[in-house]
C-alpha cells in the first residue's frame, strides 16, 4: 500500500485504520494495467466529513470515489477537478460498519451500499480507464477490514483476490 494519510495503523483489530485530520488522506493499491473490476471492503467510520472507495485510481487527484457523506452517499470523479457525478439520499448510522462496492465497467461506474446498488453513473467526458484501488477518508478515521479486488470482464492475471 502507498501511505497518503497522516496516520495508518496496520496492526489492530481491523486490518486497516486511517487517521487524517486535514483534507482527504488514503491508502493506494494496484496496478496501471487494471481496467475493469469491482472494489469491495466493509469501512467504518465514527467520525469523518466523508469516507469511501476509490477506483482506477491514478494518484491523489485522478480517481473514481463512492464516498459515504453526511445523510447520503456520492460517486464522484477527480481529476483534473473534482465533480459530482451521481447522489442520493441514504440513512446510514456513523460508526457502524458499511459494505460498500465500487464497481468500474468501460465508462460506466456503479457504487453498492449493503449489497444495494444505489448508484450509477457513465463518464463520457475524459473517463478514467485504468488505475488501481485506495480507501479514502476526508477529515476523520476510518477502519477497513479486508480489501477485495475482482475483475469484472477479462480475467486479469494478479488481480482477483484480496488485496494488502
Amino acid at each position: 500500500w502507498v501511505n497518503a494519510t497522516e496516520r495508518l495503523d496496520v496492526q489492530g483489530p481491523e486490518p486497516y485504520r486511517l487517521l487524517h485530520a486535514h483534507g482527504t488522506g488514503a491508502i493506494i493499491q494496484g496496478a496501471p494495467e487494471w481496467t475493469d473490476y469491482a472494489v469491495e471492503a466493509e469501512l467504518t467510520s465514527p467520525l469523518s466529513k466523508s469516507f469511501g472507495l476509490a477506483a482506477r485510481v491514478q494518484g491523489l487527484r485522478r480517481h473514481y470515489t463512492l464516498l459515504l457523506v453526511p445523510g447520503g452517499v456520492e460517486l464522484r470523479k477527480t481529476g483534473p477537478e473534482t465533480r459530482t457525478l451521481a447522489q442520493a439520499p441514504l440513512n446510514w448510522t456513523p460508526g457502524q460498519p458499511q459494505l460498500l462496492r465500487l464497481e468500474v465497467l468501460g465508462s460506466s461506474i456503479s457504487g453498492f451500499v449493503n449489497g444495494t446498488l444505489v448508484l450509477r453513473a457513465d463518464d463520457h467526458q475524459a473517463p478514467l480507464l485504468c488505475g488501481g484501488v485506495a480507501l479514502v477518508v476526508e477529515e476523520g478515521w476510518l477502519s477497513s477490514k479486508e480489501v477485495r479486488v475482482q475483475a469484472l470482464a477479462v480475467r486479469q492475471a494478479g488481480l482477483d483476490g484480496n488485496v494488502g
